[in-house]
């Protein structure tokens, strides 16, 4: 399978994981657990599963690595991922966690923007239009009524830019050498120890939770784990912006997911969102034509 083509799929497959979100935040909530708790787990429990998946394909799990990556490494991590779900989290106390979505999900535009700021990356008339139309997409699921705080939309805004960063960072950071394996596995433990103290600074941190809240955070872990393993394998193989506009199809699958699982609602809105960013997908994904004599 050529690059792009490889790059393409596994990009889209990591969207599809990551769109699964609602459904254990949900089922975890009712086991008596909270957002915080499960940012937390899904960061610890997929430690152990990483250093096996590790040692089972003979890569090291400690490696020597040079001092600017180790601190390249806890930039990614705590002014990326980490504090991307801290920002979201926290803006769902101040609206509703599917406005706040939709409002995250504005990051592709942010991806270019720092390409173009800082890594002078002009994308293509193609890009932009695909771009445009992956937000129309996305405002289309926008839910209807909600009540807008602009302290809660700062927040989703914020986390859309580190996450943009994260993705950005992750493409241009000079992480050639490590794989997205071992990316993982560090990325996690940085993590984990950035949860652990907000759960404790935040009183968040409990551990009265039902035996079936314990086991779906163990398979939320998994799931999420390799969906970002997917995720960075497929900025390697097709550059950060491209990956932006391809994980678009994280809320559709949120969207499926809940009319499927969580018996809600889907409106035409919503419908015509999703078609909107399926096509422009497609479009973004056409061969470009070359000319005879270039």
């Amino acid at each position: 399978m050529p690059s792009r083509s490889r790059g393409t799929a596994l990009t889209i497959l990591s969207a599809c994981l990551f769109g699964l979100s609602p459904l254990w935040v949900t089922s975890f909530a009712r086991g008596g657990g909270n957002s915080m708790m499960m940012a937390l787990l899904r960061n610890l429990f997929f430690l152990p599963t990483g250093i096996l998946l590790l040692r089972r394909s003979g890569q090291p799990v400690l490696q020597r690595l040079p001092a600017g990556t180790v601190r390249r490494i806890l930039l990614l991590s705590w002014g990326g991922s980490g504090l991307t779900q801290l920002l979201l989290f926290a803006s769902y106390s101040f609206m509703a966690s599917g406005i706040c979505t939709t409002v995250h999900f504005i990051y592709p535009l942010f991806v270019f923007l720092l390409g173009a700021l800082f890594f002078h990356e002009k994308p293509t008339p193609r890009a932009l239009l695909c771009l445009c139309l992956c937000l129309a997409g996305l405002f289309c699921f926008y839910p209807r009524g909600g009540q807008i705080s602009l302290a809660g939309l700062a927040l989703a805004l914020l986390s859309g830019l580190t996450y943009a960063f994260y993705m950005v960072f992750l493409d241009k950071g000079g992480f050639s050498g490590i794989t997205a394996l071992q990316m993982q596995l560090y990325v996690a433990v940085c993590n984990a120890a950035m949860m652990l103290v907000c759960c404790l600074a935040s009183g968040s941190l409990t551990l009265r939770l039902t035996p079936a809240a314990w086991g779906l955070a163990f398979v939320a872990s998994q799931v999420l784990g390799l969906g970002v393993v997917l995720c960075q394998m497929g900025i390697r193989e097709i550059g950060a912006p491209r990956a932006a506009l391809l994980s678009t199809f994280e809320p559709i699958t949120s969207l499926l997911v809940g009319v499927l699982l969580l018996r809600e609602t889907l409106d035409l809105p919503a419908l015509l969102g999703a078609a909107v960013i399926l096509c422009a997908v497609v479009l973004f994904n056409l061969p470009e034509k070359h000319h005879p004599g270039q």
